[in-house]
């Protein structure tokens, strides 16, 4: 396309410069038009020197009018001849100034009354030469206009295929549509466009597995759900009735009956948590209905329930209420899933000798509440977790829009989680 405009650029040039200089040629300096010019300037030469008392010998005064009027004057002074022009004025012998010179150079011979008498001279008009710099420049600007055109035609062009190229990706992004549309060449919007469209492919390939793999792990967990649930709760129903009867059996059987009905529990709760994970994080996440709280009693009636449990369980609990009067907006179940979590897991793995330390502050338009205990400097043989609880705490706060994060730092187990305060109730 460059190569294209440059070609068409000077073309142009020259096809308007010819056809200006021809026109120029052939009809502005045309014999007949030659002759009048010139015998209007001789008419103004001569109002001039009427006006301005100007004497044939006077060249500064005849220059001024030459430059005014565009033209080149020869005045006859007997034996010489003084050709005066925009440039100045030279003298030369009169012989050389001949009818036939006179033709050929564009002059045109008068006699004008100056006031020292009547003088002959010769004048030619030179407003040709300011013509031809006109066609000259106009060419030039059209050629220039010319080759800034074809670059915008094909950046046009080339435009066009990027918004459509756009448009298509946004709509592959939104499902809409299937492929972009590939142009019929070999550049490089075709090569993006085919590019795209693999994308596409993939995308499409990628999301179809994860579907098919989604769908088997709901199959899956439906079905452990069936095949674990049932057994086990024959099984927590035979350890019930042998607990009935545990004062015919033996030391060494109580204390298996007794490991048994730990562990059984054990493997409910965290299949119950496995499921309860399996649902948030899944595509058909459950309903949340949000409700507005007074923040500080809620907390105070939540928070305070299990820190007396704790406290009844040989804790030691170290409060600092919320001081800021806010407002929040939580589904108080699925708030309540969190603290259970949360508090379950400081019953089964903090040491009971470090304090738990409860704290709930407004910070940066959002309720920050904070839970921190002890871990044990050497864990009890029977202490596991594989966090499957507080990845589930993530994920409720997650759909309450607020924040979870939980991590353990020199000898304390700290949880955080955040909530955004109702917007009448964020203070500054």
């Amino acid at each position: 396309m460059i190569l294209g405009g440059v070609v068409m650029t000077f073309l142009v040039n020259v096809l308007l410069s010819a056809a200006g200089h021809w026109a120029v040629d052939r009809l502005y300096m045309a014999d007949a038009a030659v002759q009048a010019r010139n015998r209007a300037l001789s008419e103004r030469l001569e109002r001039y020197a009427s006006e301005h008392h100007v004497s044939s010998m006077d060249y500064a005064q005849i220059r001024e009018w030459v430059d005014s009027a565009d033209a080149d004057l020869l005045i006859y002074e007997g034996d010489s001849v003084y050709e005066v022009g925009s440039w100045g004025y030279e003298a030369f012998p009169a012989g050389e100034a001949t009818e036939e010179n006179l033709a050929e150079w564009g002059y045109t011979p008068f006699s004008i009354d100056f006031s020292n008498g009547t003088c002959r001279v010769a004048i030619a008009d030179c407003s040709d030469l300011e013509l031809q710099d006109t066609v000259r420049k106009v060419s030039t600007v059209a050629s220039f206009l010319v080759f800034v055109g074809t670059l915008l035609l094909y950046t046009r062009r080339i435009s066009r295929h990027l918004r459509d190229c756009s448009q298509d990706v946004t709509a592959v992004s939104r499902g809409e549509s299937e492929h972009v549309n590939e142009q019929r060449s070999f550049t490089e919007l075709s090569v993006l466009a085919r590019d795209v469209n693999h994308m596409h492919d993939v995308i499409t390939d990628r999301t179809r597995s994860a579907q098919d793999a989604l769908q088997a792990n709901r199959e899956l967990i439906t079905a452990l759900s069936h095949d674990i649930r049932n057994p086990l709760t024959s099984l927590i129903g035979y350890l019930d009735l042998l607990g009935m009867e545990s004062d015919s059996l033996s030391e060494t059987q109580r204390k298996y009956l007794a490991a048994s009905a730990e562990k059984a529990d054990r493997i409910r709760a965290l299949t119950d948590e496995m499921f309860r994970y399996f649902l948030i994080i899944s595509d058909v996440k459950p309903p949340v209905r949000l409700e507005r709280y007074d923040a500080q009693i809620l907390l105070e009636q939540m928070l305070g329930e299990h820190a007396i449990e704790l406290e009844s369980e040989g804790f030691i609990v170290r409060s600092d209420a919320l001081q800021t009067p806010c407002a929040i907006e939580t589904d108080i179940t699925m708030l309540h899933r969190v603290l259970d979590n949360i508090f379950s897991n400081i019953r089964k793995y903090a040491d009971p000798a470090k304090p738990v330390e409860l704290a709930a502050i407004v910070q940066k338009e959002r309720l920050l509440v904070t839970v921190r205990n002890g871990v044990y400097s050497t864990p009890p043989h029977n202490v596991e977790s594989n966090r499957v609880g507080l990845r589930t705490c993530g994920a409720i706060m997650e759909l309450l829009n607020g924040t979870f994060s939980a991590g353990e730092d020199h000898g304390s187990f700290t949880v955080t989680f955040t909530f955004p305060l109702a917007p009448e109730a964020i203070t500054v």
